[in-house]
């Protein structure tokens, strides 16, 4: 008998939340079009990256500098503070 893999509550919950918004082809998991989604405005700019959530409205920006898969990489980090936390994180110590 073979091993028969069942999603953890938060994959299930991401790959949920992901559909719902129309994210549904591998294709789709780009910042870009996440962040249009999900309503976070998305900066790339010479600051540190950051998540910030006041009230309806929800950024993220990417630090310049960083590679392309680095910025990405980022990005999904920061995303699951506005999906999963909530706070100012732009007050935060680096």
């Amino acid at each position: 008998m073979g091993y028969i893999y069942r999603p953890f509550p938060l994959e299930t919950w991401i790959s949920r939340y992901f559909t719902s918004h129309g994210i549904i082809e591998p294709s789709d998991l780009e910042p870009s079009r996440i962040s249009r989604a999900f309503r976070i405005y998305l900066t790339v700019t010479k600051r540190r990256n950051y998540a910030m959530e006041d009230g309806r409205f929800k950024t993220i920006n990417l630090y310049d500098e960083l590679s392309i898969e680095q910025q990405r990489e980022v990005y999904f980090h920061e995303l699951c503070h506005i999906l999963r936390h909530t706070g100012f994180q732009y007050k935060m110590m680096p």
